[in-house]
């Protein structure tokens, strides 16, 4: 697709992994909103730590990766926003994120 300029269908951008989600036409505005809010509910700290590492292990090594993912894991697993995660899934409550 890049580098043809083609197009491809949805469908198959979301099995190639280049989309996560999909909705019909006639269903865009109620269904990409109701995305959005799931998404909008997540700890923005942690949606944050998850993109940079994404950014950062794009063009490195196996051994970088997996050295710079141990140590996100780290931080995320010692963030307040995971630890009100995990209470609160337990707790069987929505969280309330410090984004911190």
């Amino acid at each position: 697709m890049l580098f043809l300029g083609e197009r491809i269908p949805a469908a198959v951008a979301l099995e190639y992994g280049i989309v996560n989600q999909i909705f019909p036409r006639e269903l865009f505005e109620t269904s990409s909103k109701e995305y959005l809010g799931k998404l909008s509910g997540k700890s923005s700290s942690i949606l944050k730590l998850g993109k940079e590492a994404i950014n950062r292990i794009e063009n490195a090594t196996l051994a970088e990766d997996l050295e710079y993912l141990e140590k996100a894991l780290i931080q995320v697993m010692s963030s307040v926003d995971c630890n009100e995660g995990i209470h609160a899934f337990l707790e069987k409550r929505k969280p309330v994120w410090k984004q911190e």
